[in-house]
């Protein structure tokens, strides 16, 4: 469903040319915070992944686009995520997401850098079990 209202907006807007700007970008704000009402209540991956790939497809700031990826990340990192090899490569794809977005020139503060290298042990260790 909430794949098809994505491709609804992105057909219905975000490819219309006679839309004004200030019309799209009301109906942008409007379909972002249906996804964050939305994920108030449901905190899945796989939403935050598809805000992420709207947001990257809109052209939205690098800043926002990693927020997104951030968010996806945190989701995926339910309890014992360690110990589960589906969940491991998961976030080891959106790590892997994440870096790129880094190599592209966003900054990457301390922080971020703990919380990714942290990641990445815990995920190597479990693929060595």
């Amino acid at each position: 469903m909430l794949v098809k209202i994505s491709e609804l907006f992105l057909a219905k807007y975000a490819n219309d040319d006679n839309l004004s700007q200030s019309e799209f970008l009301r109906h942008k704000q409007r379909l972002y915070d249906f996804f964050k009402n939305f994920s108030n209540f449901i905190n899945d991956h796989n939403v935050h992944r598809l805000v992420w790939r709207i947001k990257l497809t809109l052209g939205e700031t690098p800043t926002e686009v990693k927020e997104c990826k951030l968010r996806e990340i945190r989701a995926l990192q339910v309890v014992n995520w360690q110990v589960t090899i589906k969940q491991c490569e998961l976030i080891e794809r959106a790590i892997c997401e994440l870096d790129e977005l880094y190599s592209q020139g966003l900054d990457c503060g301390q922080e971020e850098r703990a919380f990714m290298k942290t990641t990445a042990v815990a995920i190597e260790e479990c693929f060595k079990r």
